[in-house]
């Protein structure tokens, strides 16, 4: 593997698109895979200065905001010569947007604990949400939630790992409400791993997804999720999986769940046989023979590939 340093100021630095050209051109690139969202729009025009090189666009999510970044790459993504995404309700994103190339779903790679346990080897009253705190992800609700949980029953101790544009409106929550000693605001860590051993639930509210990662790394170490009812939740715990909270724009309801769950029978490593059986097919190794059989359809002869992102 070799990694180039293109020595752009950002990701809208316009001299990405000639410094990414002039790599397909001297590498002989067959495949240009833009990872990131960001890396869309100059891999668009890198790749039209050199349109032997086949571009292929990550999708990782399945709904943005409306504003001109999106609608920018939602027009010029359709013309990518393959679209890859992490759940099916991103490759339908884009056939909403007219997309009728080559598509693939391929799933994340989900690496398994090698210590998980029983959820109940954590505290009872423990949960943790992992995440950006942005309003895709019903942060606001959700720590409204952890504040009402809290108020009904004082053994509640919650975790948020994460940072974000609505993190001071948070924590202005958690302090009106009084609850400050209960939920705290861990910020950015690499140490997502050793966070998780602590807790019994894993909270997600989200209106949307992609293929939630932190959800099924939760579940490999045995984790409880308590999610909203969402396609993209439903598709990896299943439709009769027990802590889906249907109404999760309401904050009562959230803490309602919380407290069944709590002291359910069902929350145990039974009601995940459904998402363990999908995590088995996200082994790296399965993942990587997805990928190598996209970038072959596309004419990569010796896996020659660039990751823009």
């Amino acid at each position: 593997m070799d990694c180039r340093w293109l020595g752009a100021s950002g990701n809208y630095d316009p001299r990405i698109i000639t410094r990414l050209r002039r790599v397909l051109r001297d590498e002989r690139v067959d495949v240009l895979f833009s990872w990131l969202q960001a890396a869309d729009v100059p891999a668009f025009f890198a790749r039209s200065l050199h349109p032997s090189t086949a571009w292929v666009l990550a999708e990782r999510d399945s709904a943005y905001p409306k504003n001109w970044r999106f609608v920018l790459r939602d027009w010029l993504g359709v013309r990518a010569d393959a679209i890859v995404a992490n759940s099916e309700a991103g490759a339908e994103y884009w056939g909403r947007r007219g997309y009728r190339g080559r598509h693939a779903v391929i799933s994340n790679i989900v690496t398994p604990s090698q210590d998980a346990g029983e959820a109940s080897s954590a505290g009872q009253h423990t949960a943790l949400f992992v995440g950006r705190l942005e309003p895709q992800k019903n942060v606001i609700t959700t720590v409204q939630a952890l504040c009402v949980a809290v108020s009904r029953n004082a053994r509640w101790r919650f975790s948020l790992v994460g940072q974000g544009s609505q993190l001071p409106v948070l924590k202005g929550i958690v302090e009106d409400a009084g609850v400050s000693s209960a939920i705290e605001f861990v910020g950015f860590t690499h140490e997502v791993d050793s966070v998780m051993r602590r807790f019994r639930f894993l909270v997600s509210m989200s209106l949307h997804e992609g293929l939630p990662n932190v959800l099924l790394e939760a579940i490999t170490r045995g984790l409880i999720p308590i999610v909203s009812r969402i396609p993209e939740h439903e598709a990896v715990l299943g439709p009769n999986y027990p802590f889906y909270v249907n109404e999760y724009g309401d904050a009562s309801s959230i803490a309602e769940m919380l407290e069944i769950a709590s002291v359910s029978p069902l929350a145990n490593s039974s009601s995940l046989a459904h998402a363990r059986g999908l995590v088995a097919s996200m082994a790296p190794g399965l993942v990587a023979d997805e990928y190598i059989k996209l970038f072959q359809s596309l004419g990569a002869v010796d896996a020659s590939v660039i990751v823009d992102g």
